[in-house]
């Protein structure tokens, strides 16, 4: 007989609240806030108008919520889970754009960027497609999928269709009874949905993914230089003025290019 695992006193799945582990995470905050206001103090209010900054914003408002949720919320409530996983979401945002000062690694980052930059419009118009069709399928019969059980109709048909716009085929709405005399209108909307969104649709966006490529292949050395000399300027003004002036190595007067 197996053991019953009560989920209040399990220490992997609700792990307690460690003092030391968020006097940790409150100490690597420090890093973000001192970049964010020392970048702030040097530029002023232009400083705002980039993403780089809110990114920055964001990442700190985060981390302390998530400091706050934790000490006197629980680890267990869905309030913290929530800010933790936009804190984790945000750090990986981070560390992907900082990732573009290494050679090896801005061909990949500036693809990324470049691709779902051009895909945006696409993307908006794929998610309209989706929601008409759950739609219809609505009018049909609802999904009673037990895996949309504590979701709402419209959500749990959106998602089934997305499924179905990928490829992942669930005919569920078929096993209802209430659906003897509707076999027929369902097909017509399945066939439907697949020609526009799964063979029609989808191939339009691989297509632009390679017309995205092929782009940003030719100019794709501009693009990583750009980025870089973009992340060395931030970097270079966190340093003072005096230390500029008295550093003639790294700050030279002149730059002769030969």
């Amino acid at each position: 007989m197996h053991d019953i695992i009560n989920p209040e006193v399990d220490k992997r799945i609700y792990p307690p609240t460690y003092a030391y582990m968020l006097w940790m995470q409150g100490l690597l905050l420090l890093c973000p806030i001192v970049i964010a206001t020392t970048q702030f103090y040097r530029k002023g209010w232009r400083y705002w108008i980039t993403p780089y900054y809110w990114i920055e914003i964001l990442n700190i408002a985060f981390g302390l919520w998530s400091i706050y949720c934790q000490a006197n919320v629980g680890t267990w409530d869905i309030s913290s889970k929530i800010v933790l996983i936009m804190l984790i979401a945000i750090s990986l945002l981070k560390t992907i754009i900082y990732l573009k000062v290494f050679k090896a690694f801005s061909y990949i980052v500036t693809m990324i960027i470049s691709v779902v930059s051009d895909l945006r419009y696409f993307i908006t118009f794929f998610v309209i497609l989706i929601t008409f069709f759950s739609m219809l399928f609505n009018v049909v019969y609802r999904n009673e999928s037990p895996e949309y059980s504590h979701l709402t109709w419209f959500i749990g048909n959106w998602l089934a269709v997305f499924r179905l716009s990928l490829g992942d085929f669930d005919f569920t709405l078929l096993e209802s009874a209430n659906l003897t005399k509707t076999h027929i209108l369902f097909w017509a909307i399945w066939l439907l949905m697949v020609l526009f969104t799964a063979l029609i649709f989808l191939n339009f966006i691989i297509a632009e993914v390679g017309n995205s490529y092929a782009r940003v292949r030719e100019n794709v050395d501009s693009f990583i230089y750009k980025e870089r000399a973009k992340l060395i300027s931030e970097a270079e003004e966190l340093l003072s003025k005096k230390f500029k002036m008295k550093n003639k190595v790294m700050f030279p007067d002149y730059i002769i290019v030969r």
